[in-house]
């Protein structure tokens, strides 16, 4: 699994599995980013957008970076998701 931060264009911030495929990038398990009084939260990006569960399918057009996501943003999208990150990879 590849965990990144994704910036897109529309000032979206999320969280997920990053891959691409055929020029178009994958977001599995994504996730908004929001900001609270504590930092940061983190929503399902389906569910606040009102679709049904599963990957999220944009053009490279639409991002404005990608990045590794720190590490209290990312311990909270594995407590989330379900995904352990460890050294050798991660373990779901």
């Amino acid at each position: 699994m590849n965990i990144k931060l994704v910036k897109l264009v529309s000032g979206d911030s999320i969280i997920a599995d990053v891959s691409i495929k055929d020029g178009l990038v994958i977001l599995k398990d994504p996730h908004t980013v929001i900001p609270t009084q504590e930092g940061a939260g983190l929503i399902s990006y389906n569910k606040i957008n009102g679709c049904v569960e599963g990957d999220i399918v944009i053009k490279k057009s639409h991002i404005l970076f990608y990045k590794n996501p720190i590490e209290p943003l990312l311990n909270a999208y594995q407590e989330q998701t379900g995904h352990i990150v460890t050294p050798g990879g991660i373990v779901t």
